[in-house]
């Protein structure tokens, strides 16, 4: 898995340690792209959420049930 360390260094933040990571979506688009995010959130078994101009990672593999 060849990873930019932008990416790597989202999951190594102390947030991502079974907790939710937000990044804006400029700054995935600047360091990255989209895609990458995506792969790396489905490479660990996470969920990713676009909300306004937010990306939300979920760092867990639990069950999403969007309640409103």
């Amino acid at each position: 898995m060849c990873e930019r360390r932008w990416i790597r260094q989202i999951f190594q933040a102390l947030q991502a340690q079974g907790g939710i990571v937000r990044r804006n979506k400029s700054d995935v688009w600047y360091f990255a792209s989209e895609q990458e995010l995506i792969q790396a959130v489905k490479d660990r078994g996470f969920h990713l959420v676009r909300n306004a101009d937010q990306y939300i990672v979920i760092c867990n593999s639990g069950e999403i049930k969007l309640l409103c």
